[in-house]
């Protein structure tokens, strides 16, 4: 995010930016945060968002930054991906949702 910047229109810019996809749906799923002060770190943290995305936006997608784009499954994300601890993590919790904590369908709150 650039200073100040809200982290939502900073979202819609990076999506635009890297790969030319404006979403007409974006909500909050979960953040963490991360106290690095102890390794000499600073601290920091990390927000996740679902935005969904149908096979024909998907096929219009034009890629700027990076060598590679590719959909995964939630399985195979598990399976066949070099994924960090905390984005796999936060993966982990939006595939299984329906069984942790109150078992809420995405987007609900109470």
């Amino acid at each position: 995010m650039d200073g100040g910047e809200d982290p939502i229109v900073a979202l819609r810019r990076e999506l635009y930016e890297e790969i030319e996809f404006e979403p007409s749906e974006i909500s909050y799923f979960t953040r963490f945060d991360f106290d690095m002060s102890e390794l000499g770190l600073s601290r920091y943290y990390r927000m996740y968002y679902v935005i969904p995305m149908a096979p024909a936006e998907q096929q219009q997608l034009i890629l700027h930054e990076g060598r590679a784009m590719q959909a995964f499954a939630g399985e195979e994300m598990f399976s066949k991906l070099r994924l960090t601890p905390y984005d796999a993590f936060a993966l982990l919790l939006h595939h299984a949702r329906s069984r942790i904590g109150k078992g809420l369908p995405h987007g609900k709150t109470k």
